[in-house]
């Protein structure tokens, strides 16, 4: 009898050991989290705590030049089968979307952690704004990215069933869009930017602006930006099925291509 009290205490404490460990290393993890050296953005309301089967923590990420801000919660497990997965949300940093989100969230994610890589993806909430200037309608988005093990961005995925944004003479829609961007090396969580080096592809279905309309766009592109000197080179090589655009101010006609392969060279 004494040697089963025994064993069911081993495994009893063994099991609080373990539960310790792991909140301690999601600790560490969040710390990860909230570390940024982008003068750009500034992270406060820092919080964590450390319970017993889960952990919370949140942070507000604040953009200077913007003045946009948006708080990030985190749920973190401390129990094995589930300590590699964390979930969250994130609040509406604008103003004019607050009457059409629920409890001002923009979206959540999931974080799914592996020994060498990080999987996160996350889930933008469906926008669908009328008022009298026009519409706002943001269908099917989310973000997906490919982060090594110190959470650094290696490479990033962005999709969007639909964007149509129609203000009063303005008119911008957007179908199916995919972009993907391969970095050459790593970056930081907060240092993530269009323009350093990498690979990007990009494709829609159909895009619309105004009297200017794309038809079955689809391009590679090669991205070189020098920090010493701040200049950037670009190489697109790409095809669509039409490409209409709207010179009839300036020509007195519009251009007009089919089927129309390109490969263009920015430096």
């Amino acid at each position: 009898m004494k040697k089963w009290i025994f064993i069911v205490f081993c495994f009893i404490l063994g099991f609080i050991i373990h539960i310790f460990y792991i909140g301690y290393t999601n600790e560490l993890l969040f710390n990860k989290f909230i570390k940024n050296s982008n003068p750009d953005y500034t992270i406060t309301d820092i919080y964590f705590k450390k319970g017993f089967l889960t952990s919370k923590g949140s942070f507000t990420l604040n953009h200077s030049h913007t003045q946009l801000s948006t708080k990030i919660d985190l749920k973190f497990n401390n129990y094995f089968l589930l300590n590699k997965i964390i979930k969250g949300n994130f609040t509406n940093p604008f103003d004019f979307l607050d009457k059409v989100l629920k409890n001002n969230k923009l979206g959540t994610f999931t974080l799914k952690l592996h020994d060498n890589n990080s999987k996160i993806f996350l889930n933008i909430k469906d926008i669908n704004l009328s008022n009298e200037g026009g519409d706002t309608i943001i269908n099917g988005g989310y973000i997906e990215a490919l982060m090594n093990k110190n959470l650094e961005i290696k490479n990033i995925k962005i999709h969007f069933d639909m964007i149509n944004f129609s203000q009063f003479y303005t008119k911008f829609v957007l179908q199916n869009l995919n972009y993907e961007q391969f970095f050459n090396n790593p970056v930081q969580f907060y240092e993530l930017n269009l323009f350093s080096k990498s690979q990007q592809q990009i494709n829609f279905d159909y895009l619309v602006l105004d009297n200017n309309k794309i038809n079955s766009f689809y391009s590679k592109n090669l991205v070189n930006f020098n920090e010493e000197n701040s200049t950037i080179n670009l190489n697109i090589q790409g095809k669509s099925n039409e490409i209409d655009i709207d010179l009839k101010s300036l020509l007195g006609q519009n251009l007009n291509f089919d089927k129309t392969k390109f490969n263009i060279t920015i430096n």
